[in-house]
């Protein structure tokens, strides 16, 4: 099975509509095909089908629904069209790995994701628990998005996925008389593709058709307005399995922990050279010597290494009995080398990498009251300075081996 996203920051795209024709249009070529539908609180598979009935749901399985030859999968179908759903991120997370796990699927060859609008829990949590079989996503636009269009390019890359391409959905009005109207400004989704090197798929315009079908319950768009679904479709169709993957497998091995807890302490004793603690303290309320834990994990999710430290006096020192932290650090260890290094590799070039990234994209985890200054201080002092450069210095190499 492939799995592809659609997907945009803004809501109002148009999204939904789009993954549900792309979906069509897969299963059109003969492929079986699969519509999960991520938007879990506020999906639109049942306003735009008129669908009324649910899922069939036993203990152990999720029958899915079957529709114009798709199997369906959306929390309208499972709980019902009109009821709202409002839960925390850790219950969305168990829905997803329940909709990959126990929903009966059967032998399919591809599954479209209709993401939610946004970029951080769903979206974070079904590029990990579908890293198997992702092969890219496709990008819905429309013209006055231009920076949140951006952002979502950066954060695949950044993610290691591949752009499928980008859809720039809304892009004009066309009237009887023949002219042009660009309701929402002119068309930014071409320019923006040039200028990151992903596929522009092409531009949908606003009609009357589209809102006229959905609204009887016929979400598939008309024929002449699905060429760059089909473009998509093409691209997708010609993408190979395995590759996204690759970036997800990773052996720990004794070595790398050894090198890891040197560079820990190499870290503390090169803070400890290079910055005044006490006004450290003094400036950010850190007083009282109270601990905080550092956790560096493997790719995986599975601890290298953790310290509880402690700013005592003039110094950060390792506290080796056992006390509850006031904060705790989280990050893996490709994020710690790149924050040492400086840069991320993406698609083979080294993008700059702050801690400010690593933090924005959930990569740099940081718990407890105070939490937030703290970080920022750090961002300013630890990770610019000469500490750095001396840690870099020994460290380099075998950093650079992990990105």
């Amino acid at each position: 099975m492939k799995t592809v996203l659609v997907s945009s920051i803004k809501g109002g795209t148009g999204k939904s509509l789009i993954s549900i024709n792309l979906a069509l249009l897969l299963r059109r070529e003969g492929f079986n095909v699969g519509l999960l539908d991520a938007d879990i609180d506020s999906s639109y598979f049942t306003e735009f089908t008129g669908i009324r009935e649910r899922l069939d749901v036993t203990q152990d399985v999720i029958e899915p629904y079957e529709w114009r030859g798709l199997k369906v999968f959306s929390t309208s179908l499972l709980l019902g069209r009109e009821r709202p759903v409002s839960v925390y991120g850790d219950s969305m997370r168990q829905l997803l790995i329940d909709a990959r796990d126990r929903v009966a699927w059967g032998d399919l060859d591809y599954l479209v994701v209709d993401m939610p609008p946004g970029a951080s829990d769903v979206f974070k949590t079904v590029i990990e628990i579908y890293a198997r079989s992702l092969i890219g996503g496709v990008i819905v636009t429309i013209p006055f998005s231009k920076l949140a269009t951006e952002r979502l390019i950066k954060l695949y890359n950044y993610n290691s996925v591949p752009v499928v391409g980008v859809i720039e959905n809304m892009a004009y009005v066309k009237c009887k008389c023949g002219n042009v109207m660009y309701v929402f400004g002119e068309p930014t989704a071409e320019e923006i593709c040039k200028a990151y090197g992903v596929k522009f798929l092409g531009q949908i315009p606003l009609d009357v058709r589209i809102t006229k079908s959905v609204s009887e319950g016929n979400p598939e768009m008309p024929e002449d307005l699905l060429g760059p679904v089909k473009e998509a479709v093409e691209v997708i169709k010609s993408m190979p399995e395995g590759k996204f993957f690759e970036s997800f497998k990773y052996r720990l091995r004794e070595y790398i922990k050894s090198q890891v807890d040197k560079l820990m302490v190499n870290l503390i004793l090169s803070i400890n050279k290079e910055f005044d603690i006490k006004s450290i303290k003094d400036t950010f309320g850190f007083k009282g010597g109270k601990p905080f834990l550092l956790i560096i994990n493997d790719r995986r999710g599975q601890p290298i290494t953790s310290v509880v430290l402690k700013l005592k006096e003039d110094k950060v020192v390792v506290v080796k009995r056992r006390v509850t932290p006031s904060w705790v650090i989280q990050m893996n260890i490709d994020t710690l080398a790149s924050l040492v290094l400086g840069y991320k590799v993406i698609n083979g070039r080294k993008v700059p990498f702050t801690v400010e990234d690593a933090w924005s994209l959930g990569e740099l985890r940081v718990y407890g009251e105070g939490s937030i200054p703290m970080m920022l201080y750090v961002a300013k002092t630890l990770f610019n300075s000469a500490v750095m450069e001396d840690v870099r210095k020994k460290y380099g190499k075998f950093l650079e081996k992990l990105l």
